[in-house]
């Protein structure tokens, strides 16, 4: 197998490389960053490797964002809904307020 081009020695060099923490190095590793058991590692398929990682985070978070937008918009469906009952029953209890301060029955007297 030919020596990969970017090579990095060791995990603390990996970490230098990508600006990173040599913990976040072993915890990428554990999530299937693509890691010789000795150096040389192939930088160029670690990049490789973020760059899809980034991009699968980046889909999930806009399948969550239209997932929030359609329950956003159900939500806000059903609260313009509910808003329309209560306004006519306030239409009416307004009239019947408005009725009772004058001291005038809710109904029209006939003439």
């Amino acid at each position: 197998m030919p020596t990969p081009q970017w090579t990095a020695r060791t995990h603390a060099e990996i970490a230098e490389f990508l600006g990173c923490s040599v913990s976040t190095v072993a915890y990428y590793r554990k999530q299937g960053m693509p890691l010789a058991n000795k150096g040389p590692h192939d930088l160029q398929a670690v990049v490789g490797w973020l760059d899809a990682r980034r991009l699968r985070e980046r889909c999930q978070d806009q399948d969550l964002v239209a997932e929030l937008l359609a329950a956003r918009a159900q939500l806000a469906g059903l609260a313009s809904a509910a808003q329309c009952e209560p306004e006519e029953n306030d239409k009416s209890a307004t009239r019947s307020h408005t009725n009772r301060q004058s001291h005038q029955p809710d109904q029209e007297s006939p003439p």
